[in-house]
């Protein structure tokens, strides 16, 4: 199971908001490379805002890899 921690300096006040790929990584405890990956394979799938932005959704995220929310 990963972890839910993460730095206060970059958790959105708004638990429910969009995170940036930063954030979901650092929330997840993995690096960007890993992240990438698990979009590439499926387990992921981006809010994409632009051509180059992307976004994710916490809940969302955390049931596409099956974990619960705190």
């Amino acid at each position: 199971q990963l972890p839910l921690f993460m730095p206060t300096s970059k958790q959105p006040k708004d638990p429910l908001a969009l995170l940036t790929r930063e954030q979901l990584a650092a929330r997840l405890g993995i690096s960007l490379p890993t992240l990438t990956e698990l979009e590439r394979i499926g387990q992921l799938s981006p809010i994409r805002l632009g051509e180059r932005v992307v976004r994710f959704h916490w809940p969302t995220v955390a049931r596409s890899i099956g974990i619960e929310q705190v």
